[in-house]
């Protein structure tokens, strides 16, 4: 009995200091930057259906930001006719991102910031967060509109987003809910 009980402390003394040990390389390559945890949102709809995106902070670290320390907010979604398979709502951000990660040629699935960047002198322009059910080149009435690719839904989730997609679409305005995912 006395040696079962010396294996089993000899075996957890061991399993402790293993766990101690990838504990402390984490915590290290955190500090240097190495391991990177990615921020995801969840993007509420009005009948129940949810989505998670998961935040591209490399690419468009400014957007990305903006919209996380934005979170939690409300607002109403639309399908944008312009651009095709997207559906859009208002951007409650606190302060106007700048260019980056952007591109007229979206794919299923990207979440983007709009905006009328010709007004970026003088005037405030309007401002959306846009989701991508299917691939798209961004335009409006006054040609190509760049956005910036910041977030992706998962990819789990495409026939899901195709469906609310074609619901808004179809059905018109719906209540969103944006928050942080912990």
């Amino acid at each position: 009995m006395q040696v079962m009980k010396g294996r089993i402390h000899y075996g957890l003394r061991i399993l402790f200091l293993h766990e101690f040990r990838y504990l402390n390389i984490m915590i290290n390559r955190i500090a240097k930057g190495l391991l990177i945890i990615m921020k995801k949102i969840k993007i509420m709809f009005g009948q129940g259906d949810e989505l998670i995106a998961v935040l591209n902070e490399k690419e468009a670290p400014t957007t990305a930001s903006l919209v996380w320390d934005s979170l939690p907010y409300e607002s109403e979604v639309t399908q944008s006719r312009w651009s095709g398979r997207e559906v859009n709502f208002k951007a409650k951000l606190h302060s106007l991102p700048p260019r980056e990660n952007q591109t007229i040629y979206t794919s299923i699935g990207e979440v983007c910031y709009w905006r009328d960047w010709r007004l970026e002198e003088g005037g405030k322009p309007g401002h959306v967060i846009a989701i991508y059910y299917g691939a798209e080149t961004t335009r409006s009435h006054m040609g190509e509109e760049p956005v910036n690719v910041f977030g992706q839904v998962e990819n789990t989730q495409f026939e899901e987003m195709k469906k609310i997609g074609e619901r808004i679409w179809l059905g018109g305005l719906e209540k969103i809910r944006i928050e942080r995912v912990h």
